[in-house]
């Protein structure tokens, strides 16, 4: 079973590959995965998709 606990404790991780300011949408929606699971699902897997703008991402100076 997914306890509250877990859900506050999801860490932020910062990914080399995806741009500073979707973290914090990216962390959000991760435990909103596991909120969802938790109150909808018994628990049991469930899977989200979401898309940042990838022509933002590629005209990255860094890159």
């Amino acid at each position: 079973m997914i306890k509250e606990e877990a859900i506050r404790k999801v860490p932020l991780i910062r990914y080399r590959e995806i741009p500073e300011d979707e973290y914090e949408i990216i962390y959000e929606l991760a435990k909103q995965v596991l909120q969802l699971s938790k109150n909808e699902n018994e628990s049991n897997k469930v899977a989200i998709t979401y898309s940042f703008n990838l022509k933002k991402f590629y005209n990255r100076k860094s890159w």
